[in-house]
């Protein structure tokens, strides 16, 4: 929707992203006119993300989209999502490929999250709140709306700046040339 801050997430709709808290927060949040929820992709949650959030109009789902369109589809969001669950399963990391189409658009993250050392939290490119809680992410979103468009543009330029560099084709193969002696 035009003119509304747009929290974007791509990618499956499915119980390890943790969406049914997103989907929540928007519930949270249905009061504030400018912030607007958009979820595109698809997966099993998709149709029970749909039906809990029916009677809400600052949330839209889209299909999937083929991977050459996410960067353009990126540029229309002010925010990106990244949920996990609270498992103990994520503590040994966590390589989403979100992580890196939404930094490589330069877009801030707000993550829900328990376990560390991901690239939001090595390039300080975006909030990092307790996962599967809807007031956290709520809380999360209101922090990053606070934010002048310049300060949000810096955290995304702190996370393109990171991901360009640590995790270019050269960078990896120095560092494993390197292990491998």
């Amino acid at each position: 929707p035009q003119g509304k801050f747009l929290i974007g997430y791509t990618g499956t709709m499915a119980l390890a992203n943790a969406l049914e808290s997103f989907v929540e927060a928007a519930r949270l949040l249905k009061d504030h006119q400018s912030i607007h929820f958009l979820l595109v992709g698809d997966g099993y949650l998709k149709a029970e993300l749909q039906s809990k959030s029916a009677d809400l109009t600052n949330i839209t789902f889209l299909p999937k989209i083929r991977k050459n369109q996410v960067q353009a589809m990126l540029k229309q969001v002010d925010v990106c999502f990244v949920g996990r669950n609270d498992s103990p399963l994520f503590q040994h990391g966590v390589s989403a490929n979100k992580y890196f189409d939404y930094i490589l658009a330069a877009k801030p993250v707000l993550d829900a999250n328990n376990y560390i050392k991901d690239p939001v939290e090595l390039s300080g490119c975006g909030i990092i709140v307790r996962p599967e809680s809807a007031e956290a992410i709520a809380e999360g979103i209101l922090a990053l709306y606070g934010m002048s468009p310049a300060e949000r543009a810096q955290l995304g330029q702190l996370g393109y700046a990171y991901v360009t560099k640590h995790h270019s084709i050269r960078y990896l193969a120095e560092e494993y040339l390197e292990v491998m002696g």
